[in-house]
């Protein structure tokens, strides 16, 4: 294991996934990182509490395992947020206007909905049940602070300030860029708000951390436009699916249970991941009479109202068309060990785990032919267009007719253990050459 660097301490920041039932993309991340991490004995998980940093002592653990040990303050500030969110979707309905919007999808720190509405919830709190602040961690200097979570959706940057005016070091994990470089796949708010912590991030942090080459490249030219100096250096996610497996037997999936060819789409329903070419292409292979299932496995995102009532008004929905979207992990381990494909046809991915698990588990994956998925892949994936959904059916209907076999051996990956080490050599190294370009620029 990497030497641990003498006297200095890391918090790693995971205030959104420690309150949060989400266990996509970047909630799977901080946990498996944070719950490796925790071995080490410089290592401190923190939540963001205004200006200040508070330490946690527990693993993150998986949704539906979490007991409810939250103060009421926390659970409080949960109903807030789905208030908050209710309110929106109804308002953006009603008041498609751009001044309406503006205010409706103002940050808190801000006036507009979200701060009226923290306001109002302060206000009907009763007296007698305010709970007592933990104390907050006292930085030292050369102490390094790392917000791996998803920041934006809070306001963390008056406890950056005041751990830098200790003496410590800011770097921030960058997921993806989605919201900037593909702004059509995120509604107003999203956009809103990342772009404003792109902003801050850029103007406070000493150094950046990728969770891909693709990524980093992306942030680079970026970063140069802004004329900042910080550095930035990348490192693979790891993918250790049945370290996370909820405990207790795992349900039957019927949709599993044929002799027919199963090939499953694993992603939250969202136009970006472009579930809907998947469909286009099976729609295509079942004109063919090719006998084959598809399983679209997956919480319901943004903008997916279209698609499920397409998948549900579907003449072969339960058939040979399948919706899972409350499956567990126990549950998507059995999708990989048992489908003879996986298709993962996304417009755009920051990293892009379902592939990385999918091979593990020995499942061949069909893949669109995106720049993080050829840094990433491995034998076994197959590459198809995304101008032509035809070409994906093609890929498929010939994988069928060799019989729909799944890969000799699993293909070997980082495991989380791994990539929280990589991790940490990537955040000591992205430090010091973001201080060496400092010193050569004066």
């Amino acid at each position: 294991m990497q030497e641990e660097d003498s006297g200095m301490r890391y918090f790693l920041e995971c205030t959104h996934t420690h309150g949060s039932q989400l266990r996509t993309g970047i909630q799977r991340v901080v946990r498996n990182i944070v719950n490796h991490a925790m071995a080490r004995g410089d290592v401190t998980p923190v939540i963001i509490m205004g200006e200040r940093l508070i330490a946690i002592d527990a693993p993150l653990l998986p949704p539906r395992q979490t007991p409810d040990r939250h103060p009421f303050s926390m659970r409080l500030a949960q109903a807030a947020r789905a208030l908050v969110a209710a309110l929106r979707k109804l308002l953006t309905i009603l008041l498609p206007f751009p001044v309406a919007r503006r205010f409706i999808n103002a940050p808190r720190n801000e006036f507009g909905l979200a701060s009226l509405v923290v306001s109002l919830i302060d206000a009907l709190r009763p007296a007698s049940r305010p709970d007592p602040l933990p104390p907050g961690v006292e930085p030292e200097p050369g102490d390094v602070l790392v917000l791996i979570d998803a920041s934006w959706h809070g306001d963390p940057w008056p406890a950056v300030r005041a751990f830098k005016a200790q003496g410590g070091k800011v770097v921030c994990m960058i997921h993806d860029l989605i919201p900037q470089t593909h702004p059509e796949f995120c509604d107003d708010r999203l956009r809103s708000l990342f772009n404003n912590w792109v902003r801050d991030a850029f103007a406070l942090s000493d150094a950046f951390v990728c969770n891909s080459k693709t990524t980093a490249a992306e942030l680079r030219k970026r970063l140069q436009l802004s004329g900042a100096l910080q550095s930035i250096s990348y490192f693979w996610l790891g993918s250790e699916l049945s370290a996370e497996t909820a405990l207790g037997p795992a349900r039957t999936i019927q949709a599993l249970e044929t002799d027919d060819p199963v090939y499953a789409y694993v992603g939250t329903i969202e136009p970006r991941k472009n579930q809907a070419y998947a469909l286009d292409a099976f729609d295509h292979v079942w004109s063919q009479g090719v006998r084959a299932r598809l399983l679209i496995v997956g919480r319901k995102g943004w903008m997916s109202e279209d698609f499920v009532s397409r998948v549900k008004n579907h003449p072969r929905y339960e058939d040979q068309l399948f919706l899972l979207s409350d499956l567990d992990d126990a549950g998507l381990e059995q999708i990989y060990e048992r489908a003879n494909g996986i298709v993962f046809t996304s417009i755009v991915e920051g990293f892009g785990l379902p592939l990385v698990e999918a091979l593990q588990k020995g499942a061949p994956v069909f893949a669109s032919e995106i720049p993080v998925f050829r840094e990433i892949a491995a034998e076994g994936v197959t590459f198809v267009p995304l101008h032509d959904p035809r070409q994906c059916a093609r890929a498929i209907i010939a994988h069928c007719a060799q019989g729909a076999p799944r890969l000799p051996s699993s293909t070997h990956w980082l495991t989380w253990a791994e990539s929280t080490q990589a991790f940490f050599a990537a955040v000591s190294e992205s430090l010091q050459a973001s201080s060496n370009s400092r010193v050569d620029h004066g």
